[in-house]
């Protein structure tokens, strides 16, 4: 084809037009779709993906357990704190003349009673710990969001180098359909995992 211009215009218009396009593919569409993508794109990109990391934090939260209550444990402690404050074992202490907890009932109900208090508090600590854990990674990933929606842009300006070229060429006269649609670009460049993963160790 440039041949076949060459044949009927002038060389230095052809060289002028070859020269043209070389800086538009290389300098000037690349230029300005870092500029166009990172003020009318990037931004939605930001939003999108931080919506997505927060909803994602939302179900890993549901998803922990919850502190379990053991029924037949709270029902036994019932029990024993009945035992302990009943005329029974107010009689025992008194049989004990002033010695203490002779029969030792006192000191066993407390000691079941600080385990399962210990037990409880052991699994509320889980709990809160896992909380911590996610709470961290959800404000981690949360902060890498310009780091992935700027992998994203740069992946899918590659992949439109062309149609960039020819925006600028032609001085935005010419508006590919890629262009119209690059939301829609960067959200497929994001789905393909490339830019999260790296980011984001998802």
């Amino acid at each position: 084809m440039l041949k076949d211009i060459a044949d009927i215009a002038p060389k230095a218009l052809v060289v002028s037009i070859i020269a043209w396009g070389g800086a538009n593919y290389f300098i000037i569409g690349p230029e300005i779709a870092s500029r166009v993508v990172r003020a009318d794109h990037v931004p939605l990109c930001e939003g999108n993906f931080k919506n997505l990391v927060a909803k994602a934090a939302d179900e890993q939260a549901a998803s922990i357990p919850l502190p379990q209550i053991d029924a037949a444990q709270e029902f036994a402690a019932d029990q024993a704190r009945r035992m302990l404050n009943s005329p029974f074992m107010n009689d025992l202490r008194g049989m004990s003349q002033g010695m203490g907890d002779y029969f030792g009932f006192d000191g066993t109900v407390q000691q079941t009673f600080a385990l399962i208090e210990q037990q409880k508090r052991a699994a509320r600590e889980a709990y809160e710990r896992s909380l911590a854990q996610l709470k961290d990674k959800t404000a981690s990933d949360l902060a890498r969001a310009g780091d992935v929606c700027g992998c994203v842009a740069d992946q899918a300006i590659g992949e439109t180098r062309t149609d960039w070229a020819i925006f600028s060429g032609t001085l935005s006269v010419i508006r590919p359909t890629s262009l119209k649609l690059f939301d829609q670009k960067m959200v497929r460049v994001h789905a393909s995992g490339g830019c999260t993963a790296a980011k984001t160790g998802s």
